[in-house]
């Protein structure tokens, strides 16, 4: 998740967009793509 969040030190709305995609995500795949991508 580290690459969407870089926009968030520019501006709050992109991290309150960026958020609300990660809660959407994650209600969607779970912890599915997180763990996967720790591996790399």
């Amino acid at each position: 998740m580290r690459l969407i969040n870089r926009g968030s030190k520019q501006s709050p709305l992109a991290r309150q967009a960026c958020d609300i995609a990660l809660a959407a995500h994650l209600q969607t795949y779970g912890d599915y793509g997180r763990s996967k991508m720790k591996e790399t």
